[in-house]
């Protein structure tokens, strides 16, 4: 059990650099960025001042893509460990 949570972790921080990088190649807002944001004016401003693009990605898109890597590696190591 440990070694197949081991891969998903991988499998998330992998997926999480790519998206991550993708996301700044196309001047979508990542968490990082998000958080930084938040300390300097507040949640609520913050999020006002992000574009659909980011949004959608914060909050749909990178935590669907993350939860299913974690899915798949998962239910992969199920049938092979």
């Amino acid at each position: 059990m440990l070694f197949k949570l081991f891969l998903a972790g991988w499998g998330i921080i992998i997926t999480a650099i790519v998206f991550n990088a993708i996301a700044l190649s196309l001047e979508i807002v990542t968490w990082y960025s998000f958080l930084e944001e938040i300390n300097k004016m507040g949640f609520y401003k913050a999020f006002l001042e992000l574009t659909i693009p980011s949004k959608l990605f914060l909050m749909v898109i990178y935590p669907l893509v993350l939860g299913l890597i974690s899915f798949l590696i998962l239910r992969v190591t199920k049938k092979k460990i």
